[in-house]
Parts: structure tokens; sequence; C-alpha cells
């Protein structure tokens, strides 16, 4: 169930959120959001939350998690060179050991165009499909992903860029657990 939805079109940019607990571990998984369909493309084990904890590069991005903040830097457009198509996204589910209360973007570059969806603890989210790399097609057996503390989505919509051009082009979003 979704529970708060921000949009990302920044005006002005606030200060990174303090966390009084540290975040242990975190997981991240990527899906490609279409008209009808949504298709898991790639999970990540779960890994400790540490200062130097890095997903490098995840797909087309550099992916950094500490206990206040996620960024994501363009660092490969290899397999899109123009950007998220109209009614279509590019999402990053995030899951943490615990419960995130808040999150809001504080940075992000021009070309990006974001929307961050925030879980209810014991959230259940289904995808109808997984994408299979090696074969390049779709197969029929995601048993979805379990959000036991919640947990939050990065979704990069239309307008988003993702050209030669744009590479290094960053967005961050602070998040708070709660206590």
């Amino acid at each position: 169930m979704k529970i708060l939805i921000f949009s990302a079109i920044l005006t002005a940019l606030s200060s990174p959120i303090a966390v009084a607990d540290n975040l242990r571990s975190v997981e991240v998984t990527n899906t490609f959001a279409a008209p009808g369909i949504e298709m898991l493309f790639a999970e990540t084990p779960t890994v400790d939350v540490t200062d130097g904890v890095e997903f490098s590069p995840f797909l087309l991005y550099d992916i950094d998690v500490s206990d206040s903040q996620i960024s994501f830097v363009l660092s490969d457009n290899s397999i899109n060179n123009v950007g998220v198509d109209q009614d279509s996204a590019d999402v990053y589910y995030l899951k943490f050991d615990k419960e995130i209360i808040s999150a809001e973007v504080t940075e992000m570059s021009d070309n990006f165009n974001l929307e961050i969806v925030l879980y209810e603890v014991d959230t259940t989210l289904t995808f109808p499909a997984t994408f299979d790399m090696e074969k390049g097609e779709p197969v029929m057996n995601n048993p979805g992903l379990v959000m036991e503390n919640g947990g939050l989505a990065i979704r990069i919509l239309e307008g988003t860029t993702l050209t030669d051009e744009d590479l290094g082009g960053k967005f961050v979003v602070s998040i708070t657990t709660a206590n």
C-alpha cells in the first residue's frame, strides 16, 4: 500500500536530515514500468549499510547508500542513450532493516524527473514478470517483493534524459528512519 508520494521537481533545496539510529542493511530491486506492466530487471543481495557501501554501477547508475541519504549518479548510458519514454518509469525499490518515515529529494541535476513513494510496513509488491537478461525476454515467475519494514521507491520518470551530456548527473534523497 502506498502511503506518501512526493513530486521531485525542485524549486528549492533543503539540508540533509540527520538520522538518530543507524540503518544496518539495504536491498535494492530495479524494475521497468510501462503502461499495464512492471517487470523486474535486477535485485541485489541484502548488504550492510556503511559509509562505503556502494552498488557500482547498478545498470545505469552508481548508487551510494548511507544512514541519511541515497545518491544516484548517471555513470553509464550504453543501454539507453535517450531517456525515459512517456508513461514509463525506471523504478528502484529500497528495503531497509528499519522503517523509513520520510524521504525527500535534496539535490537533483536538471536532467532528472523523479517521484518518491514510501511504503507501509509489511507491504507486498507484485510484478508480473522477471526480465531474463541472458535470454532477452520476460519470464513469468516473479514471487514479488515483501517490504517487512516498509521502504521506498525512487521512480525515474518521463522527462529524464540519459544522453552523453547527462553523464555525471545526480540526485540525492535524504531519509529519516523510525526510532
